[in-house]
């Protein structure tokens, strides 16, 4: 079908924890298809994961839900909220990087490795002075990264 989908965000008021809700919006028809959406990712999902809050608040009550415009509340016990997608790099030059430490307390998503790109899509920069870690770029050096910038490093945890 031509439907669109809305990734949403379903809070757990007390945790903190999040669940993903994918919302369906009508098709061509004016039907939704409903019963292709997963209960894993429906709004009455269960399969909640630890989020980062930005200083650790997130909202803890059905009022602080409404606050927000693009959020409602869901069972008297959860807040749905609209997610929006924003692609801003960590680092804008390497010379704020000093490990393979702050990178792994900075850096919140992975890569694939930049080998299974096509050939010349990614070039690497070697570690730009940053001891263990080699990073791959689209175009540019070390002195300029975004956030298409790929860091490769071995991480054994303690």
């Amino acid at each position: 079908a031509n439907a669109g989908c809305e990734v949403q965000v379903k809070i757990d008021l007390v945790s903190g924890y999040i669940g993903i809700v994918n919302s369906l919006e009508p098709d061509n028809s004016g039907t939704a298809e409903v019963g292709q959406v997963e209960d894993l990712v429906s709004p009455d999902t269960v399969n909640f994961f630890k989020s980062i809050w930005e200083n650790g608040a997130h909202p803890a009550s059905l009022d602080e839900c409404l606050t927000t415009s693009s959020c409602y509340v869901h069972g008297n016990e959860y807040c749905i909220c609209n997610t929006e997608v924003a692609e801003d790099p960590v680092f804008s030059d390497t010379f704020g990087i000093s490990s393979i430490d702050q990178l792994m307390s900075s850096l919140r998503v992975g890569a694939v490795n930049p080998a299974t790109f096509d050939a010349g899509t990614y070039n690497s920069l070697g570690d730009c002075g940053v001891p263990g870690v080699t990073m791959y770029s689209k175009s540019g050096d070390c002195s300029g990264i975004s956030f298409d910038t790929i860091f490769a490093f071995d991480w054994n945890s303690k």
